[in-house]
């Protein structure tokens, strides 16, 4: 069952880098608990390819957690080098998401 954030909530904005591109501004909305449920990442570039997926890459996210999965498993199931750094923006910003925790 999908747990629904109210009208208002406390938001945090920061940045990600990934893979030598322009950072990407990362935004995470909590509930009243303070537990995540919902993430927007963009790219400096606005309306380009990566600022599309960037963008899509967030919805997924925001409905895992919202359907109850775990920053911790999605960060876990990402994948990794051999030094377990992220191979994919995903993983750039849930490590950093998981990080605020």
């Amino acid at each position: 069952m999908r747990n629904d954030l109210p009208m208002r909530r406390h938001c945090e904005t920061f940045e990600v880098s990934f893979d030598l591109q322009q950072p990407f501004i990362v935004t995470v909305g909590r509930y009243p608990s303070g537990n995540i449920g919902e993430v927007f990442v963009r790219a400096h570039k606005r309306d380009q390819l990566f600022d599309h997926m960037a963008r899509d890459m967030a919805i997924l996210i925001s409905k895992l957690l919202q359907y109850g999965e775990t920053l911790g498993e999605l960060s876990e199931s990402m994948t990794r080098d051999a030094e377990g750094r992220p191979q994919a923006l995903a993983g750039a910003v849930l490590d950093a998401i998981v990080g605020l925790e």
